[in-house]
């Protein structure tokens, strides 16, 4: 038998990884979480990056227009909303990002509500802003704007600016305990699901098996002569959990690999080909997830680039310095442009 353990789907089931209308983001803001930290930031962002997006947005002028790019389910848009309805500020929001924007979102009511006081825009890329030139006061992007083609984002979010307007980001540092940490996972996929290829040897054995219906005596044969497929799998799920004992990413892989043997005597052979076909685009997803963050963090050299970028692109001044978190460890980047 294989190993035994949890297993975390995405909440849409099996997905259509054929489809153009899906890609990794759409499937994790379809869960309904408000930030990209999920379900350990319920109800948005808190401490240090909460206060610093407070801030900024008690300093805008009533009547301001602002438009969060990259915005996901809408955390700092909220944040903006919250501002607004405590201040009777007038903001005008607009919020945009290149995935599907989930129409709910699994927060309290009062998060809920907020939303509707934005426009959001799903399918909307950050390097073609559907706003008329000198449409915004204020740009924000939090942990987003980086994952795009900064080269020509940062025009447009110069273009969409009033004159005076300025674009406030914090953004992915690559020296940050996140990335650090979110590329030791993304070690961790790419050995799991590339080199030992778990999900695809699994599919195999339970093809080969067929149909697991009719007499105990009838299934225990079948299971014999797949004995040597049984055996790669039990193989290459020992190797990971060898190699990685203490991430919990691979414990996760090892419990959706037991979740589906377990269901599998049960379940028909169209059952459990589309169970390993979801299995596998939830963790696949979640691998490109990680490699989209790992790739998109910003060395100091990068915000070097940025502020070249910037100058090119119409701004008069632009500071890039470090932002820490209620820990004090590093936490990103905090991007101004003016």
């Amino acid at each position: 038998m294989l190993y035994t353990l949890a297993v975390s789907n995405t909440a849409t089931g099996l997905i259509d990884m054929a489809s153009s209308e899906i890609s990794q983001w759409s499937s994790f803001w379809r869960q309904g979480f408000i930030t990209t930290f999920g379900r350990s930031k319920p109800d948005n962002y808190d401490g240090v990056v909460r206060e610093f997006w407070r801030e900024k947005f008690l300093e805008l002028p009533a009547g301001a227009r602002l438009l969060d790019i990259a915005t996901g389910n809408g955390a700092i848009a909220i944040l903006a909303a919250e501002i607004d309805a405590e201040r009777d500020k007038g903001f005008s929001i607009d919020a945009a990002d290149l995935a599907t924007i989930n129409e709910n979102i699994f927060a309290r009511e009062e998060l809920r509500k907020l939303r509707n006081r934005i426009n959001f825009h799903s399918r909307t890329s950050c390097e073609d802003l559907p706003f008329e030139d000198d449409r915004f006061n204020f740009v924000s992007s939090q942990f987003g704007f980086e994952y795009g083609d900064t080269g020509r984002t940062i025009p447009e979010i110069r273009r969409v600016l009033m004159t005076g307007g300025q674009f406030v980001a914090i953004s992915h540092h690559a020296g940050s305990q996140l990335i650090k940490s979110a590329s030791v996972e993304l070690e961790v996929y790419d050995y799991a699901l590339d080199e030992l290829d778990l999900f695809g040897k699994l599919q195999k054995q339970f093809d080969a098996v067929g149909d697991m219906s009719g007499p105990r005596r009838r299934v225990r044969s079948k299971l014999q002569h797949v004995e040597p497929l049984t055996q790669a799998v039990n193989e290459s799920v020992a190797s990971l959990q060898e190699k990685y004992p203490d991430e919990e990413c691979a414990n996760e892989i090892i419990g959706a690999m037991g979740y589906l043997a377990r269901g599998a005597r049960q379940a028909t052979e169209d059952e459990r080909r589309e169970a390993v076909v979801a299995a596998t685009a939830d963790f696949s997803f979640a691998q490109a997830r990680l490699r989209d963050m790992v790739a998109a963090a910003l060395t100091r050299e990068d915000t070097e680039l940025l502020a070249v970028t910037a100058k090119e692109a119409g701004f008069d001044s632009t500071i890039c310095i470090a932002i820490y978190g209620d820990d004090r460890a590093l936490a990103g980047w905090q991007i101004h442009m003016q």
